[in-house]
């Protein structure tokens, strides 16, 4: 085999295609849309995303309530009102695990 071929570039078909990133939000928020942003517990304006809030047709930002916080801030298209969104629900364990979970209890079975 020549080396030089083992060099060649992919063929287009067999690139990598590039994912889309998520869009940012615009920049800008005119002062009909401003108004119809909720305030939070504190009184400070929450995200556009809140909006629907009232409805409860909103979906709750997942870094609201991280310890950075939202990098979109007010200009963030998901729900910053955090009070009122349940939390994640828990993870259904491994297979592993839950077979160790049976494992231990069938032995705590009196007779």
């Amino acid at each position: 085999p020549d080396s030089a071929a083992a060099h060649e570039e992919p063929s287009p078909s067999r690139r990598r295609k590039k994912t889309p990133k998520a869009e940012a939000p615009s920049r800008t928020i005119d002062e009909a849309k401003l108004s119809l942003v909720p305030l939070d517990a504190d009184g400070r304006r929450t995200s556009i995303g809140s909006i629907a809030h009232a409805e409860k047709q909103c979906r709750p930002c997942a870094f609201a309530r991280s310890s950075a916080g939202c990098k979109f801030g007010m200009l963030c298209n998901f729900c910053h009102i955090v009070a009122e969104h349940p939390e994640a629900v828990r993870a259904r364990p491994c297979k592993g695990k839950r077979e160790r979970f049976k494992r231990t209890m069938a032995g705590r079975r009196g007779p």
